[in-house]
Order: C-alpha cells, then sequence, then structure tokens
C-alpha cells in the first residue's frame, strides 16, 4: 500500500507542477496578446499618419507652392517618412520576438506535458 501511496503522492506533485506550468503559459499568452494587439494598433496609427502625409505632400505638389517652401516641406516630411518607417521596422522586430517567444513557450509546455504523461504512464505500467 505504501508503493501506491507513493505513486498517489507523486501523481499529485506532478498535476500541481502542470497546473502552475498552464497558469504561466496562459499569462504569458495573455501577455503576449495584449502586447500583439498594442501593436497592430500601433502599426494602424503609423500607417494612417504615413497616409495623411502622402496626401498633404500630393496636395503641395498639385498647388505647385514655391520651391523653397516645397523643398522645406519635403525635407521635414521626408524626415517624418524615415522616421515612420524605423518605428514600422521596430515593431516588425517586436512582433517577431513575440512570435518567436510564443512559439518557444508552446513548444517547452507541449514538451513539458509530453514529458509528464509518459512518467505518468510508465509508473502505471
Amino acid at each position: 500500500m505504501s508503493e501506491l501511496a507513493e505513486l498517489r503522492e507523486k501523481i499529485d506533485q506532478v498535476a500541481g507542477t502542470l497546473a502552475d506550468v498552464r497558469a504561466t503559459v496562459e499569462g504569458i499568452n495573455a501577455t503576449l496578446k495584449a502586447t500583439a494587439a498594442r501593436n497592430r494598433e500601433e502599426i494602424a496609427a503609423l500607417f494612417a499618419a504615413r497616409g495623411d502625409h502622402e496626401k498633404r505632400i500630393g496636395g503641395i505638389e498639385r498647388d505647385y507652392t514655391p520651391r523653397d517652401t516645397c523643398d522645406g516641406k519635403h525635407a521635414e516630411n521626408r524626415e517624418e517618412h524615415l522616421d515612420f518607417g524605423q518605428r514600422i521596422g521596430r515593431l516588425d522586430v517586436s512582433v517577431g520576438k513575440i512570435i518567436a517567444l510564443t512559439t518557444a513557450a508552446n513548444g517547452l509546455v507541449w514538451g513539458g506535458l509530453q514529458v509528464a504523461i509518459h512518467m505518468l504512464r510508465s509508473k502505471g505500467a
């Protein structure tokens, strides 16, 4: 009977560990989903601002603004476009990292679950 009690205790420990792992993964997933949603909102805002700037530049060119004024606006807008491009690049890298971390976390959890199941099956056999 003591061997059976030890096995039950170990099963309870593994179940507790699995519950902790699942809670951790759920927390990580929630954090990653929130970060991904925030990044998507920021990307949408950046593209909207970029579209506004392109319309403004088009209006300047269409209305034949004096060359000096137009050149100044072009330089200013070009700097803004470069800045937005850099921000979008950083967001792309952030999203890539999030995807990589999520994939790695899911792989670890899946592997841990497989090991735990294998251990439980081998103990029961």
